[in-house]
Order: structure tokens, then C-alpha cells, then sequence
């Protein structure tokens, strides 16, 4: 087994909703999720390798491998004004038109690099590190990705974002720091299906996925109105910030 890292830039902001957020007002993450990246990954298997291969080869190392993400050294969120719109068809005359709204979105924008490591068996660090490097986008496409390194090398748990839970049996006194929190969506098991991954419906959309509050090692160092500013800060060490607020 190995531990392959794929470290990624983020050219411009970027929006990775929160599971359960509204649409017409969505927070964001400061990074992709443990099940956005199992399903990026296998998107991207899809159209590289082919369907075929990504179900019988691949497909199990996606749903089971451990993963660690530790986010960018600095994170910038503000809150952006935005006008959606929604088809509607109008069925008398055959025809379709645009509903516009206005949209509350929370939007990102990260200094350094985000680090992705997959603990995966050795025999397939070739294909794994093909899939990393044809991620373009994590979450929606508007969110811009481009790999800019690929090595082995393991993670430090206390630079990556972890379940709150762990974190609190791990060191209880890191609790007392003010982490960036939030809920994110990770498979329930490793008896997940193909079928229910691919073809999901009401009742197995309920098995897959389960939410669970994480915590990622990133302290908020300025805040201005809506907009916050976050800096990256091991979960172990203690280092003391004031918040400066205008």
C-alpha cells in the first residue's frame, strides 16, 4: 500500500456547496469532500478508462480507500450576489422560457495549494495518478482545478480536515480553537454498489451516502462584513490570533 498525494491550484474562486444547502443561498467548503473526490474519481474513470474497466477494476478502490485533504495555507470567503435562471416549458405553446433570480453564493478563493493523498494498493498508483491529473474541476464545473504535482509521501493528520468526532477522542483540548466546521457527504460503506452509485434512486440515494460535521485546521484571522479570511494552522499546535473585523 501506498499513499499518493496530488496537490492541486485553484485559478480563480471557486463554490463546493455544503451538502443540504439551499440553492438560492449555499455556503461553501474551503475544499471537495470525501464523496465529491470518490465521485470525481470515478467520473473521470468513466471517461478515461471506460465504463467496463472503472466497474470490475477500480470502482471498489474508490468507494474504499482512505482519504486525507488538507486545504489551501490561506482561504478567502465572501458572499457574491448572482442571477440564476430556470427553464420553464410552457407546454400549450411547445415552448420554453428563462425564469431569472437572484442567488445568494458564498464564493472561495485559495492561496497555496490543496493536497488530496489516496492510501491505495501499490499496483495502481499508475492509474491513479492519471485520474488526478485529468481532474479539471471539483464540485461544478465553474470551479476550476489544474494538478500541479504528484508524489508518495504520507499525510499529517493534524494539517487535514478530519471528522469532528475523531478530532475531539484525538486531542479534546484542540476543541477549544475555533476550526472552520461543516457537514460533509461520505459513502456509508464499502458495500456500496455499482448500481446504486450509478442509477441511484429515492431509497438507495439513503444507503450510499451519510453526512457527518468535519472540522478543517483552518483558523479565521480577518473578518470584513460577509467576508472572512482564513489561514491555515495545525490542529495540534497552539497559537493564539485576534480577529480583526471593519
Amino acid at each position: 500500500m501506498s499513499w499518493l498525494a496530488a496537490s492541486y491550484h485553484f485559478p480563480s474562486t471557486y463554490s463546493i456547496r455544503v451538502p443540504m444547502s439551499s440553492e438560492t443561498h449555499a455556503r461553501v467548503l474551503p475544499t471537495p469532500g470525501p464523496a465529491t473526490i470518490r465521485l470525481t474519481l470515478l467520473r473521470t474513470s468513466i471517461e478515461v478508462f471506460g465504463a467496463e474497466e472503472t466497474q470490475h477494476t477500480l470502482f471498489p478502490l474508490f468507494i474504499s480507500c482512505s482519504l486525507s485533504i488538507r486545504p489551501p495555507v490561506q482561504v478567502a470567503i465572501t458572499q457574491q450576489q448572482l442571477r440564476g435562471y430556470k427553464r420553464s416549458p410552457n407546454r400549450e405553446e411547445a415552448t420554453e422560457t428563462l425564469q431569472e433570480s437572484l442567488l445568494q453564493r458564498e464564493m472561495a478563493y485559495a492561496k497555496g495549494e490543496m493536497t488530496i493523498y489516496a492510501h491505495i494498493p501499490s499496483a495502481f498508483l499508475t492509474q491513479y495518478a492519471t485520474l488526478f491529473r485529468a481532474i479539471g474541476y471539483w464540485g461544478q464545473s465553474s470551479s476550476l482545478t489544474t494538478c500541479l504535482d504528484l508524489s508518495e509521501q504520507e499525510p499529517r493528520s493534524e494539517e487535514c480536515m478530519m471528522p469532528l468526532a475523531q478530532l475531539a477522542m484525538l486531542r479534546p483540548q484542540a476543541m477549544i480553537q475555533p476550526w472552520f466546521p461543516a457537514l460533509v457527504s461520505e459513502f456509508a460503506n464499502n458495500g456500496v454498489t455499482w448500481r446504486e452509485v450509478i442509477a441511484p434512486n429515492a431509497l438507495s440515494k439513503k444507503r450510499v451516502l451519510h453526512l457527518d460535521v468535519a472540522v478543517w485546521p483552518l483558523t479565521l484571522l480577518r473578518q470584513n462584513g460577509s467576508g472572512k479570511y482564513f489561514l491555515r494552522q495545525a490542529f495540534f499546535e497552539r497559537k493564539e490570533f485576534n480577529v480583526i473585523s471593519s
